[in-house]
C-alpha cells in the first residue's frame, strides 16, 4: 500500500491530505505536526484571536474529522531526519518508511543576533495559537504595545492594538513594504497607521527593558511602552533537512511544481519555488492551498487544474490591502484610481510595457479595474514611479 507522510499540520498540511482523499486516493496518510492539539490556520491569530473574538475561527478540523477519512494524525511528533535515498523519515517515535512525504511545516519568526536579548527579556513574537493567546493577554491588560517590524504581521499587530485603545508605537524601515507591495505600491502604508493613531518611527533606535517597561533610544526623544511585540520577518530553513535537501532561508528549494527530490514534495511557507519569487501570493494561505491541492493531484497522477492568478490581501484599521499578479522591483506603479482628497489608492504594476500586476488600498472598485488590466500592453494614462 502506498504511504503519503505530510510534515506539518498546516493549512497545506491539511488541505493536501482532504485534496488526495477527494482525488480517490486509497492508500495510507500520516499527518505528524509538532504543536499539540488540533490543526489551525494562522491568519486569524493576527485578527480575531488576537482581539479575543472568535477562537473556533482558527481551526481547520479536528481530529475526529481526520479520521473520518482515513488519516493517521499525529499532533507532538515532530520530524528529525529524512533519509531520501531510502525514503524513510526519522521522527521523535523512530524510523516511519513512505512513498511520497510532502513537507509543510511552515516557517518560523526571524530573530536577528542584534534583537534576541528583545525575545530573552519577554519581548512576544507571533506564530502559534499560544503566541497569540499571550499577546491577546497584553491587549487586554496594558496601555501602549511597540512593534517592530511594519510588515503584514507587523502593521497586523498594530491594527489590532489600535482596536483595543492601546497606544501604540510602530518602529519601521524608512521605506515601506507590506507583502508583496513595496515602493509606491506601498505608499499609503505610513499614513495609514498614522491616521489611525499609530506612532511610526522610522530612524534607527535600541529598545531595551528597563523597570519602567520598554525603552527606545532613537530620534529627538524615546519612546516608551508598556510590552513590546518582534514582527521582522520569517526564517523557513527547515534545519532538520539541511544535510539531506538544498534548503535556503527561504525555504527547501523545489521546481515550479513543488518538487524537491524523487518522492518528496513541499508547500506552504516552506516551499522555495523557482519562479515565484514576485507572485504576489508568495507566503499567503491561498499560495498554500492552491500548492497543496497541486502537489496532491500530482501524487495521485491527475490531470493538473488551471492555475488561479495569485492574490493577496490583508485587513489594516478597517482598509482591505489587496494585490493580484506578480510585482517584480522592476515594476512600475500606474495609478488606476485615487480617493476624494486626489490620494492614489489603486494601482497596476507594469513591467516591460505589460500589466502584471495590480494593487489597490481600500477601493474595491479600484481594484477590479486594475486586476482587468492584467495581461494588457496598452497601458493608458501616466506611468509614475
Amino acid at each position: 500500500m502506498t504511504r503519503v507522510v505530510v510534515v506539518g499540520a498546516s493549512v497545506a498540511g491539511v488541505t493536501l491530505v482532504q485534496g488526495l482523499r477527494e482525488l480517490g486516493f486509497a492508500g495510507e496518510i500520516v499527518l505528524l505536526d509538532a504543536e499539540s492539539g488540533r490543526p489551525y490556520q494562522r491568519p486569524p491569530l493576527s485578527k480575531e484571536i488576537l482581539l479575543g473574538t472568535s477562537p473556533e475561527r482558527a481551526d481547520l478540523v479536528d481530529e475526529a474529522g481526520l479520521e473520518s477519512i482515513g488519516v493517521d494524525f499525529r499532533p507532538g511528533e515532530t520530524a528529525e531526519r529524512i533519509d531520501v535515498a531510502d525514503r524513510r523519515l526519522l521522527t521523535a517515535r523512530g524510523k516511519l518508511p513512505y512513498d511520497h512525504v510532502v513537507i509543510a511545516s511552515g516557517a518560523a519568526p526571524t530573530v536577528p543576533a542584534e534583537l534576541r536579548h528583545l525575545v530573552d527579556d519577554g519581548a512576544h513574537l507571533l506564530r502559534t495559537r499560544r503566541d497569540a493567546a499571550a499577546l491577546a493577554a497584553v491587549l487586554r491588560s496594558e496601555r501602549s504595545l511597540m512593534v517592530i517590524g511594519g510588515g503584514v504581521l507587523g502593521s497586523e499587530i498594530c491594527s489590532a492594538a489600535v482596536s483595543a485603545g492601546l497606544r501604540t508605537i510602530l518602529l519601521a524601515r524608512p521605506t515601506p513594504a507590506i507583502g508583496p507591495l513595496h515602493g509606491v505600491f506601498a505608499a499609503p502604508l505610513i499614513p495609514l497607521h498614522r491616521a489611525h493613531g499609530v506612532e511610526v518611527r522610522t530612524e534607527p533606535a535600541r529598545v531595551d527593558r528597563s523597570a519602567g517597561g520598554w525603552t527606545a533610544d532613537g530620534g529627538d526623544h524615546p519612546a516608551l511602552a508598556d510590552a513590546v511585540a518582534l514582527a521582522v520577518g520569517v526564517d523557513a530553513t527547515a534545519c532538520w533537512l539541511a544535510n539531506a535537501l538544498p534548503t535556503t532561508v527561504d525555504g527547501v528549494r523545489c521546481d515550479t511544481s513543488g518538487r524537491v527530490a524523487p518522492g518528496v514534495w513541499a508547500v506552504g511557507d516552506v516551499a522555495d519555488r523557482a519562479g515565484g519569487r514576485y507572485d504576489v501570493s508568495r507566503r499567503t494561505q491561498s499560495a498554500a492551498i492552491a500548492q497543496a491541492r497541486e502537489v496532491a493531484r500530482r501524487i495521485v497522477g491527475a490531470p493538473q487544474q488551471r492555475t488561479a492568478v495569485p492574490y493577496f490581501w490583508t485587513d489594516l484599521h478597517g482598509i482591505r490591502v489587496q494585490a493580484a499578479g506578480r510585482i517584480p522591483p522592476s515594476a512600475e506603479a500606474h495609478v488606476v484610481e485615487r480617493d476624494d482628497a486626489g490620494t492614489p489608492v489603486a494601482f497596476a504594476a507594469v513591467d516591460r510595457g505589460r500589466c502584471v500586476g495590480a494593487a489597490a488600498w481600500g477601493s474595491a472598485r479600484g481594484f477590479r479595474r486594475a486586476r482587468a488590466m492584467l495581461g494588457d500592453t496598452t497601458i493608458p494614462q501616466e506611468v509614475s514611479r
